[in-house]
């Protein structure tokens, strides 16, 4: 019987070997009186120090054999998912051999997960897009990916281990750093970190470039460490630089047309005026001696006149929409029922039914707000069918901004116009059917823009339009 149960301890010692894949500094044997408890127990104390790693003795003494099991579970902080049971029969190193057995399998697990878990940040690294830098407290690169070295032209074997202060950033920002880490190891803050950056890099030939970069802190096992991911923002720079030129270029020439749209307009003004009155006059005073054709001729001239005056007039009014600039709260109510009463003539004349539902307030120029709803209620009137008039203007409040809308019930627009129409000088109808210069919804589409807002149509031919328009209420 001794024997057998020497046998067996071997093998099992054996298997815990090969299992655990450790390397006992001390075995345990069978004395002489066949004490087999105290050799488990050696066995087991040794296999607790490797496989724990923590240093820690494990005080295991002759008690029951539960008892023992209970104190390695507890030292290996695992967690079974089997309880380990004695057998009726009380064959105690089988039950040992499955609490081993069940212990180095969960361990493996562990092991294999903290593998898998390493190799995946290790190739999130190396395939990163941006390069990647790891530094110590003392500033010393440890690590250094593949991006890293094709931005900043350094080896890895060259770079790790280096200062990062003499590799890859400029002099005038050397002292800088050096203090910023200081500051952050003696109270734990810094104003750079865990936040976009953008600074001047240093490559390996000494050539400065620009670079964006985030810089966070960590510890491990007890250290700080810093990890930096940077990109090569250049040429992301020189686009920048090229658009705000080409931003520059085409404000100015917006100013200098918008100046010249006033000077022209302006100063057409007196000499076309002086035109239509003296035209007015030949035909007040010799409509009796021209005849049909010189009075046709007269007419046409005076009309004419009339509408290049609206053009120019339109066009002056398009020109002045920037250099408005006084902004404050409207009530929108109020400006409405001014302009209506603005247009009162034309809808008595027309016999127009407008609803106005209450309308929320919006912050913008009261000038450019009015003449804004004065041409869209008066394309409401003009643009009718043979039904009776009938406008609504409504508004809401709606993500932050006011979304006005104006509906009738007139000629409406096909689709293939809805853009069209808001483009200076653009006309659907002829001048003789539907007067107008073709500016006015163009000067709505600019006073709604500078107001940060945007303007569209929905319609149905011969069924009617409802534009829509955006403001912002603050």
């Amino acid at each position: 019987m001794k024997k057998n149960n020497n046998n067996r301890i071997e093998l099992i010692l054996k298997q815990i070997t090969r299992l655990a894949n450790l390397d006992f500094k001390a075995r345990g044997k069978i004395s002489e009186k066949g004490d087999e408890m105290d050799s488990v127990v050696l066995g087991l104390n040794t296999l607790g120090e490797e496989l724990t790693s923590f240093s820690k003795e494990l005080i295991l003494k002759e008690k029951r054999i539960t008892e023992i099991t209970s104190i390695l579970i507890q030292n290996a902080q695992l967690d079974f998912s089997k309880n380990i049971r004695i057998s009726e029969k009380g064959d105690d190193l089988d039950a040992i051999a499955l609490g081993i057995n069940t212990m180095v399998e969960e361990l493996n697990s562990v092991i294999k997960k903290l593998i898998e878990k390493d190799e995946l940040i290790a190739s999130i690294i190396v395939h990163a897009p941006d390069a990647v830098i790891i530094i110590d407290e003392q500033s010393i690169i440890t690590e250094w990916n593949p991006k890293a070295e094709s931005i900043f032209g350094w080896k890895r074997e060259e770079a790790v281990g280096k200062y990062l202060h003499e590799t890859i950033i400029p002099l005038q920002y050397r002292t800088a750093h050096i203090k910023g880490l200081k500051h952050y190891l003696s109270y734990g803050e810094g104003p750079v970190l865990n936040k976009p950056i953008e600074l001047s890099a240093l490559r390996k030939d000494n050539t400065e470039f620009d670079c964006g970069l985030t810089i966070s802190p960590f510890i491990l096992k007890g250290k700080k460490y810093f990890i930096s991911f940077l990109r090569d923002i250049s040429q992301k720079k020189k686009n920048e630089e090229k658009l705000k030129k080409l931003t520059n270029d085409l404000t100015e020439s917006n100013i200098e047309l918008e100046q010249f749209a006033y000077i022209a307009s302006h100063d057409l003004q007196e000499p076309l005026r002086m035109v239509s009155s003296y035209v007015q006059m030949l035909a007040n005073r010799f409509s009796d001696k021209l005849g049909d054709d010189g009075n046709d001729f007269i007419n046409f001239a005076v009309d004419g006149a009339k509408r290049m005056r609206l053009l120019i007039q339109g066009l002056l009014d398009y020109s002045r929409v920037n250099t408005i600039k006084q902004y404050e709260p409207i009530n929108t109510n109020k400006l409405v029922e001014d302009v209506l009463k603005d247009l009162m003539m034309v809808i008595k004349d027309k016999k127009v039914s407008i609803k106005v539902e209450n309308l929320p307030d919006v912050f913008g120029n009261y000038v450019l707000i009015s003449h804004l709803f004065q041409n869209l209620i008066s394309n409401a009137i003009k643009f009718q069918s043979q039904r009776k008039p009938e406008i609504l203007v409504s508004g809401k409040n709606t993500n932050g901004q006011i979304l006005f809308s104006i509906k009738d019930n007139g000629i409406g627009i096909e689709k293939e116009y809805f853009d069209k129409i808001f483009i200076i000088f653009s006309r659907l109808h002829s001048k003789d059917k539907y007067p107008g210069t073709g500016i006015g919804l163009a000067i709505c589409k600019k006073i709604v823009q500078k107001h940060g807002g945007k303007i569209w149509v929905e319609s149905k031919f011969r069924k009617g339009s409802t534009f829509y328009f955006t403001l912002a209420d603050h």
